[in-house]
């Protein structure tokens, strides 16, 4: 399904490719200035990928981002952790959690969750 401004694009896209064609058929040359720039994306360029966070059934985990390594646990023994670019989180479902991001360090603790900075 395309986005409403995929859509516009394209129609955009399609009336000048129209007009130019129908120039092209009546013998008269194309227009070169009409104040419109159409840039078409490459189709062998794929695009930017998110990196999906990874998940580990253990209740802890440690997350190094520059010079420091965080150790994130749900404090019960129990749960899951996941780790992504610059963010990690723990919890059990059971209202014990951790989160930290690399940009702002432990941002949440809730329950037994704990988040522990160590600095190299």
């Amino acid at each position: 399904m395309m986005k409403p401004l995929e859509l516009a694009v394209g129609a955009v896209v399609a009336i000048a490719v129209a007009a130019t064609i129908a120039d092209t058929a009546s013998g008269q040359t194309p227009p070169v200035d009409r104040g419109v720039t159409i840039q078409l994306a490459q189709a062998d360029a794929a695009p930017p990928k998110a990196a999906a966070p990874v998940r580990y059934a253990r209740a802890s985990i440690e997350k190094t981002c520059g010079g420091v390594t965080y150790r994130l646990s749900t404090g019960t023994g129990k749960g899951t952790c996941a780790s992504g670019v610059s963010v990690a989180e723990c919890t059990d479902g059971a209202g014990n959690t951790a989160r930290m991001y690399c940009e702002r360090g432990c941002t949440l603790t809730t329950g037994s969750g704990a988040c522990e900075e160590k600095r190299a």
